[in-house]
This record gives structure tokens, C-alpha cells and sequence, in this order.
């Protein structure tokens, strides 16, 4: 492209943001505007403008929505696949919808699902799959699977139900062969995984709901990943009220971990499954909000970023080595930990969450007397979710020493569990215990080989131990599983901070190992 085709005078590039929001709801402040342009680079070609500044010309020149709608396939990101983030469709289809379905089973057999900014309909198919395995008298049931976007092109798209091989990733080829039909370089969905998910055109921002939507309403369950992100804080805690307002009592609201800071209504309850983020409407709990990780940037000082290369030579290459079991995971090391009975759950609940929520407020002392509390009356019939929200508040309090002694409490709960290990690494980097640190983050990384925030950290700590073999190896494996992740995700563990802000740091790093 030349430059003349690129050049837009930023009052043009105001008044259109200024537009599409009034217009759309979408939000595009100044930051965004590179977001802006890359948009009309692609719209102007494809309406057969010259230049982007003659395009955005035409977008604002009327007062005719429907002209600045036109916009909305050039500025919305369709970047999805099927069963996209994998520990949330397990969890659902493990735990989460069989505990709706054992409710519905014994009153009205009915479900309803809402995918709202479904994109090109991956996520509502996953979905409309998950509950044709689970249940063999589906016919029995009258299921609602509602899925909606903003974007008219990615809708009709869906209808279609046909698919390239890129939609596939990462999806077991059982489910590719029993659920879709291969058709030349294409895979067409069987028909009656189809026809259970409606479709339909709707701007969660400016289109009203839940009355005048068809079937919202009494939702079981709502998927909104990656959606509310395009809006302003004030538009997004507006839409988070709404979809609260469409759920049922006890039904579940699942956003992307980057929005989670966005669900700030009070009946909206945060339940804490390893790897995952949803919330739980509940009109009797308080308010509680998601639980916040040890500082990540504790276990490592953040280089100057480097620019995105489209030759850089460590990103996405790297196969993982196979790994040696340690004697740590040998099943005669363990022993038994008891199972929780659903009573003690039930009966348990209110006194984790009030922790759970003055740890929140940043009340540490009173979230420790709290815990200290639920964990004594309980014994040992408690996972190890409360151990590792003491140890994370004793150590935010700088008592780093009960805090290790907590984290070492919650591994003993459940030592296959990643998190765990990795957290109590955090609090002996700290301590300066580099060795001990190395010795937990290893078997973080052989709970799970896909912590990226683990091998990140275990490169670093290897770097200040004069390990330079072992720091470029997990930096290296750091950067294959990030290859698995959009860039604007947030790696689990890392406070939010998006895959490619830390491809850009593991970059720079190792550019600089590499001159030194």
C-alpha cells in the first residue's frame, strides 16, 4: 500500500470514533486508533475507495446508520475455533452442566444457552456437541442454544455450518469424524448439531434485552468471551448487568480472565475452578469478586519490549521435549485426600466467599481471620483453594514465612494440582531460595507443560542461576504455548497480562542473551 492510500488526518480518525460509538456502542479512544485504521486499510479496497482517508470520508458523510454498520465486519475480530480453551469445556462438560442438567432432569427437561458474540458459531456448535454427548434422550429435552454478534458476515457464515481446517485446531479428530462430514478442503456439521443453535443479529450494547430478544430470558448458562472488551468501562458494566438480569437464579456467566474485572455485580459470584473464570448468579450471597494472584512481576524484572518481527526465529517453532516422570507424581508418594460431600460444600460456601472478598478489598488481616476459621472447622474435608488464598494473604501482608508454610499446605492438599506449586515458587523467589524456587517450578511444569507463566519463570530463575541451556529452553517452551493463545488473551497467572505483551518480553530477552 502507498502512502498516500494510509494517510488520515486524526480529526477524521476522531470524528469517526466519535460515530461508531454513538452508532455501534463500540469504543475506540485514541489508543485504539492504529485499530481504527488497520480496519478502513481493509474496508477501503473492499468498497472501492483509493485511499482510507476517502473511505472514512463516506462512513461519516450521512446520518444514515446504516452506512457506519457497514464498518462493523472491518472492525470486529472473527478469530475463534472449536472447544477454544480447553480446561472450560471440559470443566463444563465434567461438572457445570451436569449439575444443571441433574436439576432440569426432575422438573421441566428444558435448557438455554446464550453465545453472545458468537463470531462464525464455533463456540455455540461446541457447545450444541457438548450436550449431544451428555445426553442420550436429547430428544427428550427441549434445548434453547441462542447465538448472536454484531457482525451480519460472520453470522451467515455460521448458518452455513461449514468449516476449514484452522477452525480444528486442537480438536480430538473423534469429534471431527462423529460430528462433521469432510467435503473437499471443508467440513460440514451434521445437521442435527445445527439445526439446535438459532441464530440472530444483536448488538449487546444498543439492542435491548432481555424482553425484546427472542428466547433470553431464564438463561442456565451465557458465554460472553472476548466481547465486552470493545466496549468502554461504563458500556461494559452496563452489559454485565444485563446478561446478570437474563440468568436464572444459579445460572453461570462465563467471560474471557481478561474481563473478569469487569463483573462487579453483587449477585454475580465468582466460582473458583482451577483454570477457568465464571460467576454464579446468586441473589442470596455477597458480593465477592475474582481472586487476584500473587504480583507476577515479583519472579522477574520486565525488559523494554521489542517490536512484533515477522521473522522472528522463536516464535511457534519449538517442539517441547519428552519429560522423564520424577518421583514427586509416583502414586505411592500420595496420600489419599478425602472427598468433599456436597453438605459440607453447601454448608462451607459463605464463609470462603466473605474471605474470599475482604482479601479482595485488600483487608488481608480480616480475610486470614476468616480463613483461619473455615479451614479450622473443617479439617481436612477442604481443597486446596483455601490453603492458597491464606498463603497469598500472608504474603501480601509480607509474612512470607506463614505464607510458605500455607502454599506448602495447599500442594500437600493436592499436589497434582500446577497452580499450587507455582505458587509456593513465587514465595521462595522472595526469599531469594532460587534452588528450592527452580525445584517447584519444575513440577509445575510437569503438572501442566502448558503453564506458560511457570516455564517463564523457571527460565528466569535459571538465568540468575548462571543456567543458560535451561533459561533458553523454557523460554522457548514459554513461547510454544503461547503459540496456542490470541494475542489479546491473558495468560493464566500472570495478572492479566495479555500473550502477546509476553511473547514481546521472552522476545526481547532472548535477543539479549543472544548478544551478550
Amino acid at each position: 500500500m502507498t502512502n498516500a492510500f494510509s494517510e488520515i488526518s486524526g480529526s477524521t480518525l476522531q470524528i469517526l470514533s466519535q460515530s461508531i460509538g454513538q452508532n455501534l456502542g463500540l469504543h475506540f479512544p485514541e489508543g485504539k486508533w492504529p485499530d481504527l485504521r488497520r480496519a478502513l486499510e481493509k474496508a477501503a479496497p473492499s468498497l472501492g475507495f483509493d485511499s482510507i482517508q476517502s473511505c472514512a470520508n463516506w462512513f461519516i458523510g450521512t446520518n444514515d446508520p446504516s452506512r457506519i454498520e457497514r464498518l462493523i465486519q472491518f472492525l470486529t475480530v472473527g478469530e475463534t475455533h472449536f472447544f477454544r480453551d480447553t480446561k472450560l469445556f471440559q470443566a463444563l462438560e465434567e461438572k457445570f452442566l451436569p449439575e444443571i442438567v441433574n436439576l432440569r432432569r426432575l422438573d421441566s427437561r428444558s435448557l438455554k444457552i446464550w453465545s453472545a458474540g458468537c463470531a462464525t458459531g464455533e463456540e455455540p456448535y461446541s457447545l450444541a456437541i457438548v450436550l449431544s454427548r451428555m445426553l442420550p434422550d436429547l430428544f427428550g429435552w427441549n434445548v434453547t442454544i441462542l447465538a448472536t454478534d454484531i457482525n451480519r458476515e460472520f453470522l451467515s457464515k455460521a448458518e452455513k455450518g461449514v468449516y476449514s481446517d484452522w477452525s480444528f485446531r486442537s480438536v480430538p479428530q473423534d469429534i471431527r469424524r462423529d460430528f462433521f462430514e469432510s467435503k473437499g478442503d471443508h467440513s460440514v456439521l451434521n445437521p442435527d448439531i445445527k439445526k439446535m443453535v438459532t441464530f440472530t443479529e444483536h448488538n449487546l450494547a444498543k439492542d435491548p434485552y432481555p424482553s425484546t430478544l427472542p428466547y433470553v430470558g431464564s438463561m442456565d448458562l451465557i458465554f460472553c468471551r472476548n466481547v465486552i472488551m470493545y466496549f468502554s468501562m461504563e458500556r461494559q458494566e452496563q452489559i454485565i448487568s444485563k446478561l446478570a438480569d437474563c440468568l436464572v437464579d444459579g445460572g453461570l456467566l462465563v467471560v474471557s480472565p481478561a474481563e473478569a474485572s469487569s463483573v462487579t455485580r453483587s449477585d454475580l459470584i465468582p466460582v473458583n475452578y482451577p483454570g477457568i473464570v465464571l460467576f454464579r448468579k446468586s441473589t442470596s450471597e455477597s458480593r465477592a469478586k475474582p481472586l487476584n494472584p500473587l504480583l507476577f512481576s515479583s519472579l522477574v524484572e520486565t525488559p523494554e519490549p521489542v517490536q512484533n518481527s515477522d521473522d522472528n526465529p522463536f516464535v511457534w517453532n519449538f517442539v517441547p521435549p519428552t519429560l522423564t516422570i520424577p518421583d514427586f507424581v509416583q502414586p505411592e508418594a500420595f496420600v489419599p485426600y478425602p472427598e468433599e460431600t456436597p453438605e459440607a460444600a453447601e454448608q462451607e460456601l459463605s464463609p470462603y466467599v466473605e474471605g474470599l472478598n475482604l482479601y479482595d478489598q485488600g483487608r488481608y488481616a480480616e480475610a486470614i481471620e476468616v480463613l483461619l476459621g473455615y479451614v479450622s472447622f473443617n479439617g481436612n474435608q477442604h481443597s486446596g483453594t483455601a490453603l492458597s488464598l491464606l498463603s497469598r494473604a500472608y504474603a501480601n501482608l509480607g509474612k512470607l514465612d506463614e505464607a510458605l508454610d500455607w502454599a506448602q499446605k495447599s500442594v500437600n492438599a493436592d499436589k497434582l494440582n500446577a497452580e499450587y506449586h507455582y505458587l509456593e515458587a513465587t514465595i521462595l523467589q522472595e526469599m531469594g531460595r532460587n534452588q528450592e524456587t527452580a525445584t517447584c517450578l519444575q513440577k509445575a511444569v510437569f503438572l501442566n507443560p502448558d503453564l506458560a507463566a511457570a516455564h517463564f519463570a523457571l527460565a528466569n530463575v535459571s538465568l540468575r542461576m548462571n543456567n543458560r541451556k535451561l533459561s533458553d529452553r523454557h523460554f522457548r517452551i514459554a513461547l510454544s504455548v503461547l503459540g496456542n493463545y490470541d494475542h489479546e488473551d491473558a495468560v493464566p497467572s500472570t495478572e492479566g497480562m495479555s500473550a502477546g505483551k509476553l511473547i514481546e518480553i521472552i522476545t526481547s530477552m532472548l535477543r539479549k542473551e543472544k548478544s551478550a
